[in-house]
């Protein structure tokens, strides 16, 4: 198969008996989404009360471990209120999306370290949720609902969930899926 620049990250993924019918990328870049509404509020109010914390810690010559207790805390607070914006960011610049005549693959991670594939005669349940702008997500099973905060995760590089996330002209690349899926069965 002939593979150019877009598709460097699917050559050592393909099969020699396959054929890449698709590939593109989520946005880059920071984005917030609608359970930062939630999120964000939570989080400034944790900060805040962290940094009054570490503020009267050291005011009142408390003991150093109370002072150092709180690190953690202002750690996680941070990540909540700005960190998780940028390992989300960071995680979408190093994800790739591709389709098969056999498969949908979930391509991610630094220099392409980690694949999902998803075989198209196995696969169940395929939706669309589409903007009026033509932007939408393509969900493939059961999708996990991430944890907003992100610091409940043991990783910061969360593993690749079963979306194609806001790619452009969503409906035809589910057209396309569908069809393959068709085809494969």
């Amino acid at each position: 198969m002939e593979f150019d620049a877009h598709h460097d990250a699917f050559r050592s993924v393909v099969g020699a008996d396959e054929r890449l019918l698709w590939s593109g990328r989520p946005p880059r870049g920071l984005l917030f989404r609608g359970h930062d509404a939630v999120v964000m509020p939570a989080g400034i109010a944790v900060l805040a009360f962290s940094v009054f914390w570490v503020y009267q810690s050291i005011n009142v010559h408390a003991p150093l471990a109370f002072v150092l207790w709180s690190v953690p805390i202002v750690a996680s607070a941070l990540y909540i209120v700005a960190g998780r914006f940028f390992v989300d960011a960071w995680h979408r610049a190093n994800t790739y999306y591709g389709v098969t005549d056999q498969r949908v693959l979930f391509v991610s991670g630094a220099r392409g370290s980690k694949v999902k594939s998803i075989n198209l005669r196995a696969m169940v349940d395929v939706s669309l949720n589409e903007k009026p702008s033509g932007v939408g997500s393509i969900a493939f099973g059961t999708v996990e609902v991430p944890v907003p905060t992100g610091f409940l995760r043991a990783s910061p590089d969360p593993a690749p969930r079963n979306v194609f996330e806001l790619i452009p002209n969503a409906r035809s690349v589910y057209d396309l899926i569908r069809r393959a899926q068709s085809a494969a069965r």
